[in-house]
């Protein structure tokens, strides 16, 4: 079992392999570009394009290596102290913009058929890039004292919502086992074995857990809940392979709240047979669980309190996956619907 949030530490160098912090680097990188070119210029009549291609030129081929070689190196500048993580970054950026501007020189020279000396442009990329480079390393070191605030904040908020939960799902089942001591003791004695091991793996669970687990939880839920309500319960699973449910995580106690919502909002209302359906889909990009449930005509399929479960399974979610994690409902012709969807993260 995993913590994501918890375990996934800041660091202040962004991942260049994401499409969105290479966007962000390039953008800002070629503003920079147009400011140095200015002030070359002097003035907006002053700038040339050629100039000003041969800042763009400069500006991203320094910051394409520096974020390449910093991939590279990343492994490598975590395991270090971070102040020596950032002064070796800000060799590195060093190094590159030195070793671009000879090498444009001595391209230029070659070129042009024309020696002059180029030492002096050398010196004075390096003290704008140093300045420069020491601005982007404290943006960027404050930028991840921000995330580790923000990652201890919604670790917080993920404990609390589930600290919410479980309370809830224990009276609910506590109840159903007291219903049992007199009317059927040997059935009550089976009722607690099988809540006693329901319990020892949900009260162990703080983060993700695989999606094979919950599942497997579910159904200790579902074998306590078929005592109490017999063959009123019917449930029928749609499911992927095994291999496919162990593969993918999921935020414990996730599923098993949709099902008690199921039973208490739907089967219960029902004194003949009820059938709760659960389909789970796995593809190479999201995961998508549907729970279907018989209700009453004309009731929301809500009982009352219990719309803040899933509130919580909703704010859990998206504390994990963002806002591409979804959860609908939807009832018509006497069936209540709950559509659960998040991107497939595997273990």
């Amino acid at each position: 079992m995993r913590n994501p949030i918890q375990n996934k530490d800041a660091f202040f160098l962004p991942d260049f392999t994401e499409n969105r912090a290479v966007l962000e680097l390039l953008v800002s990188t070629n503003l920079l570009a147009v400011i140095l070119a200015l002030i070359e210029a002097k003035s907006l009549t002053g700038l040339h394009w050629s100039g000003l291609a041969q800042y763009v030129f400069f500006v991203n081929w320094v910051t394409v290596s520096f974020a390449w070689l910093a991939d590279l190196l990343r492994g490598w500048l975590r395991t270090r102290p971070r102040l020596e993580a950032v002064i070796w970054s800000f060799v590195l950026l060093e190094g590159i913009i030195a070793i671009t501007t000879i090498v444009c020189n001595i391209g230029l020279a070659w070129a042009l058929d024309v020696q002059h000396p180029w030492w002096w442009r050398v010196l004075y990329h390096l003290i704008l890039g140093g300045c420069l480079g020491m601005v982007i390393m404290r943006y960027l070191y404050v930028r991840e004292q921000m995330i580790k605030r923000h990652r201890a904040e919604l670790l917080s908020r993920i404990q609390a919502l589930q600290a919410r939960i479980r309370p809830h799902f224990l009276f609910n089942t506590m109840n159903s086992v007291l219903s049992l001591i007199q009317i059927d003791p040997p059935k009550a004695e089976h009722m607690v074995e099988n809540l006693s091991r329901l319990f020892r793996a949900s009260l162990n669970a703080s983060g993700e857990i695989s999606l094979l687990d919950e599942v497997m939880l579910c159904k200790s839920y579902l074998d306590i809940e078929s005592i109490r309500l017999g063959d009123r319960l019917q449930v029928e699973w749609r499911l992927p392979d095994e291999d496919d449910l162990y593969d993918v995580n999921i935020p414990s106690l996730t599923l098993q709240p949709l099902l008690e919502n199921a039973i208490y909002h739907g089967v219960e209302s029902f004194s003949h047979s009820s059938t709760i359906s659960v389909l789970i889909e796995v593809n190479a990009k999201d995961v998508t669980i549907v729970v279907t449930n018989p209700c009453q005509t004309g009731k929301t399929g809500i009982r009352a309190g219990n719309g803040m479960a899933l509130d919580n399974i909703q704010e859990r979610l998206q504390a994990y996956y963002g806002k591409q994690a979804r959860l609908q409902t939807h009832q018509t012709n006497g069936l209540f619907t709950t559509y659960l969807n998040y991107p497939h993260v595997e273990q």
